[in-house]
């Protein structure tokens, strides 16, 4: 019963929901508007990107007790930034399942969203037995290009079933900027050479208990940015990195260790300049201790990194950047991902030439005086095109 509920769900959450434009539905109507989805969206990508925070959490945790514990909701309206949320409990006997799911967004400001306990750090929680916590932090602010993001969870054996005992945090921005010619005396067209500098860093831990015990634990981070030219979506920079631990306990009559840990590691980055680095390991601790807890501690880091690359003057670069966070635990075990430090890049003029680089949201690096960043006129045909396409066919559905 618990895992149909579930599935169910799961197909719910997954369901195709129909896109409308101008109320209109466009699955309904594919046909008669396909042509019109088209003109949009290319209008679209030849304009400017907004600038936009998102953060999405979500987290589950499966209970012996039927009356133990609480999910905290906010009451509706409390938050203009949180768009969706969701949460419930399913109970099976005495098995409780609770999860809980909510998305903040604004193209206005930052949005964030933690449960962590004030004065408090997941470690010094104390999980009752047959229990298991979940605590998560997101943060996501496009004017400053910064991601924060975290997940933890405690579990004192609970026992596993697929969705229990797990917190995710999944953040993510755009922004673009626009490069204008200032005092360099370069023309609309030429290039000029300017550096994204970044860093992410933050630490995965992942404890378990050993055969004859039980204690999976399983932290994953995975994150990354790509500027691209908005003109002809061509890529100047890209940045990609993970990082996972997936440790439990190893039966003995068959192995000669009780426990394992193993954890991998890559991130790599590269420019239109040519800017090219990839880094990667692994490593794997064992145990022979039986019904013993079992640390595997990681400190992730990429250092400071100073990555060139070139672009047009005259032209708009749109940033996507992403953090995403994962844990899980079930028996006598603890999982976390915390990654809520560094991870926001900062772009400059790398040769000195004066150029400017204005943010559609944030600080302008060499402000112009009036310089303000203009749609190329195809842009405006295009987005004319499909909004006068829309404007028929709803006018043509009303009759």
């Amino acid at each position: 019963m618990l895992k149909k509920q579930l599935r169910i769900r799961w197909n719910k959450y997954c369901r195709f929901r129909a896109t409308k434009i101008f109320g209109v539905n466009i699955m309904h109507k594919l046909k008669l508007s396909l042509f019109v989805v088209l003109l949009l969206l290319l209008s679209v990508s030849t304009s400017f990107a907004a600038a936009v925070s998102y953060v999405e959490i979500s987290q589950g945790r499966y209970d012996l007790d039927v009356l133990a514990g609480t999910m905290p909701f906010p009451p509706a309206g409390s938050d203009p930034t949180l768009k969706a949320s969701d949460s419930g409990k399913i109970v099976m006997g005495t098995d409780a399942y609770y999860w809980m799911e909510r998305t903040y967004e604004s193209a206005t400001g930052s949005v964030s969203y933690s449960n962590y306990p004030s004065g408090t750090v997941p470690s010094a929680i104390v999980v009752t037995p047959g229990h298991s916590a979940t605590f998560a932090s997101g943060y996501s602010d496009a004017a400053t290009r910064t991601l924060r993001g975290s997940a933890t969870v405690i579990s004192n054996g609970a026992r596993y079933t697929p969705y229990t005992s797990e917190a995710i945090s999944k953040s993510d921005l755009s922004n673009t900027f626009t490069i204008s010619s200032g005092t360099s005396g370069l023309a609309n067209g030429d290039t000029a050479r300017i550096r994204l500098s970044v860093r992410l860093d933050g630490f995965l831990s992942a404890t378990g208990r050993s055969w004859t015990g039980s204690g999976h634990a399983y932290p994953e981070m995975m994150a990354g940015l790509t500027i691209r030219d908005t003109a002809t979506r061509t890529r100047v920079v890209s940045f990609d990195a993970n990082a996972k631990i997936d440790a439990g306990p190893v039966n003995m009559n068959y192995w000669p260790i009780s426990y394992q840990s193993d954890l991998t590691w890559a991130w790599g980055a590269s420019t239109n300049a040519g800017v090219s680095m990839v880094q990667r390991d692994s490593d794997t601790i064992t145990s022979t201790f039986v019904n013993s807890d079992v640390t595997h501690n990681f400190g992730f880091d990429t250092g400071m990194l100073s990555l060139a690359f070139d672009v047009i003057v005259g032209n708009t670069y749109s940033l996507y950047e992403y953090l995403s966070i994962f844990s899980r635990a079930d028996g006598i075990s603890a999982s976390s991902s915390d990654f809520a430090s560094t991870f926001g890049p900062a772009i400059v003029d790398d040769n000195g030439t004066d150029i400017l680089i204005a943010w559609e949201r944030g600080e302008l690096m060499n402000p112009p005086v009036n310089n303000p960043a203009v749609p190329e006129p195809s842009t405006f045909v295009l987005l004319g095109a499909g909004l006068v396409g829309a404007a028929l066919i709803r006018r043509r559905i009303k009759k």
